[in-house]
């Protein structure tokens, strides 16, 4: 796994995850739009977010919006 890219993918999202608590974005259309694919992140990252970065802080402490956005996720809603 190319860590570079993993690097910039939790940071993207973690930036994106700022604007949701604020209200700038709105969750329910984020997570309906993304969910699905952060769902996937969560489970194919957990090993990269569970080591160390800077010392003792995880990935999964540094990008700590980005795991607040893995928290929320829900699969996509299927379409009738």
């Amino acid at each position: 796994m190319n860590l570079e890219i993993v690097r910039k993918v939790c940071s993207s999202f973690d930036f994106a995850a700022l604007f949701v608590p604020h209200g700038l974005v709105d969750e329910a259309i984020f997570l309906e739009y993304w969910g699905t694919f952060l769902l996937f992140l969560k489970v194919h990252l957990a090993d990269v977010l569970n080591q160390s970065m800077f010392g003792d802080i995880t990935a999964r402490q540094y990008y700590r919006h980005f795991e607040w956005l893995l928290e929320r996720a829900k699969p996509a809603r299927k379409l009738s």
